[in-house]
């Protein structure tokens, strides 16, 4: 997810009070604070949490700390120019949203950091699930417009 935001174009700072906010605000765990313990605990739990992400997520931005993501990172985002090519030669907006989805959604390096942490049948099991995903974009797009 991390990768596919940045190079989205998500600014890192951004990027990082999300990556910081996820593991910090659990929604499991604030539903159980607030049943224990009432909504003044939850909240404060929820806003510390949000705060500590927001104001991390600031400073790394205005750090100017992008210079420390690997650059094939970045070259993720090489996608554009052939999206913008592909669109100017007449490309039916739905093929080529489903053509940049699946280069980065489905590319070699995704499916390198998946496998360290997922074993091969659920790999598998995004792969199919975001390949269909991608199939019905790319046609309701082309249908639609």
């Amino acid at each position: 997810m991390f990768i596919g935001v940045v190079t989205a174009g998500v600014p890192l700072g951004v990027t990082f009070s999300f990556l910081i906010s996820a593991p910090m605000v659990n929604e499991i765990a604030l539903v159980l604070l607030f049943g224990l313990f009432g909504w003044k605990i939850a909240a404060l739990y929820l806003g510390t949490g949000l705060g500590i992400a927001m104001i991390a997520g600031w400073t790394i931005g205005r750090l100017g700390t992008e210079k420390h993501v690997e650059a094939w990172v970045y070259q993720a985002v090489g996608i554009l120019p052939v999206v913008q090519a592909l669109l100017a030669k007449g490309a039916a907006l739905g093929t080529v949203l489903a053509f940049m989805m699946a280069v980065i959604g489905l590319s070699l390096p995704e499916m390198i950091i998946l496998r360290k942490v997922l074993k091969v049948r659920l790999v598998a099991t995004f792969s199919g699930v975001v390949g269909v995903g991608i199939l019905i974009v790319g046609y309701l797009f082309n249908r639609i417009l």
